[in-house]
């Protein structure tokens, strides 16, 4: 039943620390099961994720800190995870960031300050995440200074493009102007255009004045000898009739007399 009990709450440890807490009192509750219990939670640490790992390794904690508080001789814990964890530290290489790794360091020395573990076998503790550690570091680093350079890179062309954007503002600016150039000249062109236009419509409307005048000159010019014709036939007729007359009367004369 104990063994149940353990294997469950190792499998409901989480990120609340509560859950940490009581299964670490639970475990120091039975010393006579240290041994399985470090294998059980040695095989838990080997089969979760890396922030999961962090978890049982709090657990350890947690359980050294009720050894230490509680002065127990037999210290079953103590030596039962002394033996395995070496080899728990080693599925701690798989970490991705150097902050996890530092949470570990941080356990590691805590362990030696308050004199859990000696400093020799903390060292050696140490000495196996320190590689991978390094390489992190270097990756960070390299990183940074690339996101420096990305930085100084990105305020260059900041500069150049707010320089150009200044350029091309006094590019449009000039061509707005030449715009508004030209199309006053286009006005003005036009204005000019309109006045000589209306010079055209008053000359046209002139010459139509002309044109009327001469034309109704003409008519009366087409009347007046109308009327000449008119009267030059009127003559020609008493002429005409006259000289009949005449005619009948010189007849006349030379048949009676």
């Amino acid at each position: 039943m104990i063994i149940k009990k353990i294997e469950k709450l190792l499998c409901s440890i989480n990120e609340n620390y509560s859950t940490i807490k009581s299964t670490a009192q639970f475990c120091f509750e039975n010393p006579n099961e240290a041994n399985f219990i470090v294998f059980l939670i040695e095989n838990e640490m080997q089969q979760v994720q890396a922030d999961k790992k962090l978890q049982y390794l709090f657990l350890i904690d947690e359980i050294f800190l009720l050894e230490l508080k509680y002065k127990r001789a037999t210290i079953d814990f103590i030596k039962a995870f002394g033996i395995k964890l070496k080899k728990m530290i080693q599925a701690f290489q798989v970490l991705s960031s150097t902050q996890q790794f530092d949470k570990v360091f941080n356990l590691i020395n805590k362990w030696e300050k308050e004199m859990i573990f000696h400093p020799s076998f903390t060292i050696k503790l140490r000495c196996i995440l320190l590689p991978n550690y390094q390489v992190l570091q270097k990756q960070q680093q390299q990183q940074y200074q690339e996101e420096i350079q990305k930085q100084t890179q990105y305020e260059k062309n900041m500069k150049i493009i707010q320089s150009n954007s200044h350029s091309n503002q006094c590019y449009n600016l000039l061509k707005q102007m030449q715009q508004i150039e030209k199309r006053t000249l286009e006005f003005q062109n036009n204005n000019n255009n309109l006045n000589k236009m209306k010079k055209i419509n008053s000359m046209i409307e002139e010459g139509e004045e002309c044109r009327k005048l001469v034309i109704n000159s003409i008519c009366q010019i087409q009347q007046h000898y109308l009327s000449i014709s008119n009267q030059g036939e009127a003559l020609q007729k008493d002429l005409f009739s006259k000289n009949k007359l005449e005619f009948y009367k010189r007849m006349k004369k030379k048949i009676f007399h």
